[in-house]
C-alpha cells in the first residue's frame, strides 16, 4: 500500500506538467515539438521533430532551432524529413547540454517571429544505479534495540525523481513490514517496539530503488544471521597496571567479555604522547593481555571493544588510564666532537664551555633532576634539568674526556663523552663574521687558509635576550671544507635575528677546533660601508714617509651595519682639485684588524701627495674619504753635519777608555793583584841504600836550618814564610805518564793549609809585570850550575826508567826547563814580614827524558 501511495503522488505530478506548460507557454497554432517530455543519459543521442501544420503557410526552411542559452545548432545536427518536419539530432555529452529547445518560425532574413514549440530536456547520469555499502545491523548499546540498515544510492543530478523503499522480513520470510519511517533515503531502522520481532535467528531486507522520470527500478536484497550482524555493547569494565619494577617496560590489562558465554574477539588499543600510531593488539576469546614495550613514567589510555567471534560489528569503546612505573633514564645525553668552545690559556688552564642535548623526555623515565658534568671521570658539578652547557676549567695541555649524563631519583642515564684536545693539537679561527640577507645567513670565517682541514662544523643556537650566550641547545650541521657558508632560513628553522652562530673546523686528525662563535655585531649582507671619518697624515721616520691614521668604524646596533673586512688607501703625487689621475694612483689595503694606521715608504722626498681612505666589506666598497695633502719628511745629513757626529763620538770614546782604565787600575790595588812572590825549587840529591846502585823512589833533601827568609806558596796562591816550628820537608821523585817521563819535585809545609799545583805558581808571581818573575820557565841569567845538582839531576834521569804515575796525595805539577840555575830575585808579596831579598838555589833537570819536560808538583799538608 505503502508502494502504491507514492506512484499515485508521482503521477498526479506529472499529470500537471501539461496543465503548467498550457498556462505559461500557449498551444502553437504553427506547429509542434516533439516528443513533449524528453529525459536522456549522459553519452545517448537526443531526436526531437520540430514539425509544422499544413495551415501555418511554413516549410522546413522558415524554422528555426535554438539549444539551451540560446546557441544555434549545426548543420550537421538538422535533417529535413519531408515538407514540413526538421529533424535535430544531438549527442549529449555533458550536464550543461539539459535545457529548453525552441523551434521558431523565422522570415526571410532569418529572424525568429513565432515559436513553434518548446521543450525541457532531463539529463542523468544513470536512470537507477546500484547501491553500495548496503549493510545492516542489530545494535544493542543503546537502551533499546534497534535494527538498522544503511546504504548508498550514489550520485544523481535529480536525485528527488527516486522513490526508495525496503522491506525487512524475519522467520525465512512469513513476517514482512515496510520501513517504518515515511520518507527514506539511504537508511532505515526498526526498534524492539516494531513488528516483526528484530531478535529473529534471520532477517531477510528487500530495498526497491524506482526513478520515477525514467520509469525503471532496481531491487536489492540482502539475508543476515543475526549473531553476525549483532553489535554488542561495551566492556562493562578495564583494570590495567604496571607488572613489576623488574617489568617496568610491561603492563597487564583485564576486560569484561560479551555476557552469557558468547566468544567475544576483542581489539585492545594503548595510546600516549609518544605514539604515532596506536598500539592494537586482536584477542579471541580471552579476556587480559599483557604488553610490553612501553615507555616508563608515562600515563597510557587503553580502548576496548568486543564483538562476537565472527561477527561484522564491534561494539563502542569503554577506556582507562594507567601511568608504567619509572626507573633511571634510559638514553644518555648527546653531545658532539665540536659541541665545545674553548677560552684562551691563562696559568696553565683554560675555560672551556661544555654543550650538551637535553634527555629527550620520552627516556627520562620520571622527573628529571638534574646533569652530572664529568672531567675525566672526576665529578666537576651539577647542572639544572633545564641546563644544556657547563664552563668547566680544563688543563691547557693533554687531552681531556668531558662526560654529562643525566639523574633521577632513581638513578642516572649511560653518560655522553667528548674530547677535549691539546691546545696545540687545534686549529686557532681567528673570526667568524655572520652578514645577514633576508631569508639568508651568510657566514665568512677567517684564520684556516693554512690549515689541512677535512670538514667544518657549523653551529647555532637560540641566543638570550641579554648577553650574547646560547639560550637552548646547539645544532651543528657537517659541511665540506671551505671559508664561507649559505644556510636558508629553513635548514635554520628559527628566526634569524633570535638566533647566534658560529664555526668549528675538523683538522686532517679528524679533531674538532670547537666552536668559535661569530662577531657580537650583526651585519647586513651587501651592505655599503660608510665614510671613513677622522683620517690625519704626518710625515714619518724613516725618511721619505707619510703615516696616515684614521678613525675605526664601529658597530651600532640601531643601524644595518657592514662588515668592515679591509681599509684601501688611495694616494698619488701632487693631486689636483683633491682627486687623482686615474692612471697614477696606487692603492694599498690594510686588514681592519689591527690598528688603524699605516705608514707610506719610499716615496719621492719634497713631492706633494694626496691620501684618501675607504672601508670595504666582502662585497662592497664605502665612499671614499676626503683628500688630506702632505709632503714626506727627508732625514738626509748634510757633510758638515756628518763630520761634527764623527769627531764628537771620537771625544767620547776616549773619555769612556780613560775611565775604564782608571776603575780597573783601582780594582786591582784593592785585590792585591799586583802582588809579586818569589819561589824555591828544592835541589834534588842522590840515594843509595844498596850496593847495587839501585836507586830508592823518594829522596829527602834536608832543608836550610835558618828557613826564615824561605817563602812557602799556599793553596791560594799567596806567599808565607816558614817558621822555625814548621815541620816542613822537600821530596823529588820520577815518574812516567802517558809515554813521557818526568821529575818530580815535592815540597811539603805541615802548617800550610792546603796545595796548589806548580803551573798555577807562574800566574800568581808574575801578575806585575815591573818585577822579575820567578816563573819556572823565565829566567833572568843562567849560573854554572852545581856539581851536586847536576849529579841528582843524574839520579833522576835513572829514576825515569822506571814507569810510575803521580803518586797518590799530589797534586797537578807544571812543566819547568831542564836545567838547573843560581838567581837572585826580589820576592814582594805586598805583606810587612816579606822577604826583601833571597838567594835561593833552583834545579831544572837538564834534559833528563829528552822531551825538555819535567814536572814540578806540590803535595798536600
Amino acid at each position: 500500500m505503502h508502494l502504491l501511495s507514492h506512484w499515485f503522488v508521482v503521477g498526479f505530478l506529472l499529470s500537471l506538467i501539461p496543465i503548467f506548460q498550457a498556462f505559461f507557454f500557449q498551444p502553437s497554432r504553427l506547429g509542434e515539438l516533439t516528443p513533449k517530455n524528453p529525459s536522456i543519459l549522459i553519452n545517448q543521442t537526443l531526436e526531437l521533430n520540430c514539425t509544422v501544420f499544413p495551415d501555418s503557410g511554413l516549410n522546413t526552411s522558415l524554422v528555426k532551432f535554438y539549444l539551451p542559452l540560446d546557441i544555434e545548432p549545426s548543420s550537421d545536427m538538422l535533417t529535413v524529413v519531408g515538407d514540413r518536419t526538421l529533424l535535430l539530432k544531438k549527442t549529449i555529452s555533458k550536464i550543461e547540454d539539459e535545457g529548453n529547445y525552441i523551434c521558431w518560425s523565422v522570415n526571410e532574413t532569418g529572424s525568429p517571429v513565432d515559436m513553434v514549440g518548446s521543450v525541457s530536456l532531463i539529463v542523468e547520469y544513470e536512470d537507477v544505479r546500484n547501491v553500495t555499502d548496503f549493510q545492516c545491523i542489530l545494535d544493542n548499546t543503546s537502551n533499546s534495540q534497534e535494527f538498522r540498515c544503511n546504504w548508498i544510492l550514489g550520485e544523481y543530478l535529480h536525485p528527488a525523481y527516486l522513490d526508495v523503499n525496503i522491506i525487512l522480513s524475519v522467520d525465512n520470510g512469513q513476517n514482512s513490514v515496510n520501513c517504518p519511517q515515511e520518507k527514506i533515503r539511504e537508511q532505515c531502522i526498526w526498534t524492539e517496539h516494531d513488528e516483526p520481532n528484530i531478535n529473529s535467528m534471520s532477517k531477510i531486507v528487500i530495498l526497491n530503488v524506482t526513478n520515477l522520470v525514467f520509469k525503471t527500478s532496481k531491487i536489492f536484497r540482502k539475508e543476515f544471521w543475526t549473531q553476525n550482524i549483532s553489535k554488542p555493547a561495551p566492556p562493562s569494565f578495564i583494570n590495567a597496571s604496571s607488572s613489576s619494577l623488574e617489568k617496568c617496560g610491561c603492563a597487564t590489562i583485564t576486560w569484561a567479555t560479551i555476557p552469557g558465554g558468547v566468544n567475544t574477539t576483542s581489539s585492545v588499543t594503548l595510546t600516549s604522547q609518544w605514539n604515532t600510531v596506536p598500539l592494537t593488539h586482536i584477542v579471541n576469546t580471552d579476556s587480559s593481555l599483557e604488553v610490553c614495550n612501553l615507555v616508563p613514567a608515562t600515563y597510557y589510555t587503553v580502548n576496548i571493544k568486543i564483538k562476537p567471534v565472527g561477527g561484522m560489528y564491534y561494539s563502542n569503546t569503554a577506556d582507562t588510564d594507567f601511568e608504567t612505573c619509572h626507573t633511571a633514564p634510559s638514553l644518555a645525553p648527546h653531545m658532539e666532537a665540536s659541541g665545545y668552545s674553548s677560552g684562551d690559556c691563562a696559568y696553565g688552564n683554560r675555560s672551556v664551555l661544555v654543550y650538551w642535548k637535553k634527555i629527550n623526555q620520552k627516556y627520562h623515565n620520571g622527573p628529571l633532576l638534574e646533569y652530572e658534568v664529568f672531567v675525566d671521570d672526576a665529578e666537576v658539578e651539577a647542572r639544572g634539568p633545564q641546563e644544556v652547557s657547563s664552563s668547566l676549567p680544563i688543563p691547557c695541555e693533554g687531552q681531556h674526556n668531558v662526560s654529562v649524563r643525566g639523574c633521577n631519583q632513581q638513578g642516572c642515564s649511560p653518560k655522553a663523552s667528548i674530547l677535549i684536545p691539546s691546545y696545540r693539537e687545534t686549529v686557532d679561527l681567528q673570526r667568524v663574521v655572520m652578514e645577514q640577507s633576508e631569508s639568508e645567513v651568510h657566514l665568512t670565517w677567517f684564520g684556516t687558509e693554512n690549515e689541512a682541514l677535512t670538514a667544518v662544523d657549523i653551529a647555532w643556537c637560540k641566543m638570550r635576550p641579554a648577553g650574547f650566550k646560547c639560550k637552548d641547545e646547539i645544532h651543528i650541521l657537517r659541511s665540506e671544507n671551505a671559508n664561507s657558508i649559505v644556510l636558508p632560513q629553513k635548514t635554520i628553522g628559527q628566526d634569524i635575528d633570535e638566533c647566534l652562530f658560529g664555526v668549528a673546523a675538523i683538522n686532517n686528525r679528524n679533531i674538532s677546533s670547537g666552536v668559535k662563535w661569530q662577531d657580537e655585531c650583526r651585519y647586513v649582507k651587501n651592505a655599503v660601508p660608510p665614510a671613513v671619518q677622522h683620517v690625519s697624515l704626518l710625515p714619518s721616520l724613516p725618511k721619505n714617509s707619510l703615516t696616515i691614521s684614521w678613525a675605526p668604524i664601529k658597530c651600532d646596533s640601531g643601524t644595518n651595519n657592514a662588515y668592515i673586512n679591509q681599509y684601501q688607501i688611495i694616494y698619488c703625487q701632487q693631486p689636483t682639485e683633491d682627486t687623482c689621475d686615474t692612471s697614477e694612483v696606487s692603492m694599498v689595503n690594510v686588514s681592519a684588524w689591527g690598528i688603524t694606521q699605516y705608514t707610506l715608504r719610499d716615496l719621492r722626498p719634497d713631492v706633494e701627495y694626496g691620501v684618501m681612505v675607504r672601508a670595504l666589506s666582502l662585497t662592497k666598497e664605502g665612499p671614499r674619504s676626503k683628500m688630506i695633502t702632505e709632503r714626506p719628511n727627508n732625514n738626509d745629513l748634510s757633510e758638515g753635519q756628518v763630520v761634527a757626529i764623527v769627531i764628537g763620538s771620537i771625544f767620547v770614546a776616549i773619555f769612556v777608555a780613560a775611565g775604564c782604565f782608571c776603575v780597573v787600575r783601582q780594582v786591582r790595588k784593592t785585590l792585591h793583584l799586583n802582588e809579586k812572590f818569589e819561589i824555591e825549587t828544592p835541589s834534588v840529591v842522590p840515594y843509595r841504600d844498596t850496593p847495587s846502585g839501585v836507586f830508592q823512589r823518594y829522596h829527602s833533601l834536608a832543608l836550610p836550618s835558618d828557613r826564615s827568609s824561605l817563602p812557602l806558596i799556599t793553596a791560594n796562591g799567596t806567599a808565607r814564610h816558614s817558621s822555625s816550628n814548621d815541620s816542613s820537608y822537600s821530596e823529588v821523585k820520577a815518574i812516567e805518564q802517558e809515554g813521557e817521563k818526568h821529575c818530580v819535585v815535592n815540597s811539603t809545609a805541615k802548617s800550610n793549609g792546603g796545595t796548589l799545583a806548580m803551573d798555577d805558581i807562574p800566574r800568581q808571581i808574575s801578575k806585575d809585570s815591573g818585577h822579575g818573575s820567578m816563573s819556572p820557565t823565565s829566567v833572568n841569567q843562567p849560573t854554572t850550575p852545581d856539581k851536586t845538582v847536576q849529579e841528582n839531576c843524574q839520579v833522576l834521569k835513572e829514576l825515569m826508567s822506571n814507569t810510575e804515575f803521580i803518586p797518590h796525595g799530589y797534586a797537578k805539577a807544571t812543566a819547568i826547563n831542564t836545567r838547573c840555575f843560581y838567581d837572585n830575585e826580589s820576592f814582594d808579596t805586598g805583606e810587612e814580614n816579606s822577604p826583601t831579598d833571597s838567594k835561593e838555589s833552583s834545579c831544572q833537570c837538564n834534559d833528563l827524558s829528552g822531551s825538555g819536560n819535567c814536572l814540578l808538583l806540590v803535595g798536600k799538608e
